[in-house]
């Protein structure tokens, strides 16, 4: 069974291992940002960031989704930037993915956004 959980700093090795093993992902992100040790640096670029881990009963990591909010400026309304999710392929077409953007969607309405 698959368990939601905020980001702890014991987790960067394992989000990093994952990532390098996705199609996408690689050391450097868009805006060239060095993510190689730092898991957290490529969020450095937003106030206020969150990161969601799901995780197996024995505490194997799935993959995360990664997240912000920001403010519209057509209708000056908070709304939730979904940076990242990230999947592990080992776990792919089991839920994962839409159960972190479910987490993420109802934390962003408990703290006022209105859409992703």
């Amino acid at each position: 069974m698959v368990h939601i959980r905020p980001f702890e700093e014991g987790d960067t090795a394992r989000l990093l291992a994952i990532e390098k093993v996705c199609p996408h992902g690689n050391e450097h992100c868009a805006v060239g940002v060095d993510k190689k040790f730092d898991f957290t640096a490529r969020y450095a670029l937003y106030d206020n960031w969150n990161v969601l881990i799901a995780e197996e009963d024995d505490g194997e990591v799935d993959g995360w989704i990664g997240w912000t909010v920001k403010q519209s400026p057509a209708q000056q309304e908070p709304y939730v930037y979904l940076a990242e999710v990230m999947v592990h392929p080992a776990f792919r077409r089991k839920g994962v993915a839409t159960t972190l953007v479910k987490n993420a969607e109802q934390q962003a309405q408990e703290n006022g956004s209105k859409y992703l």
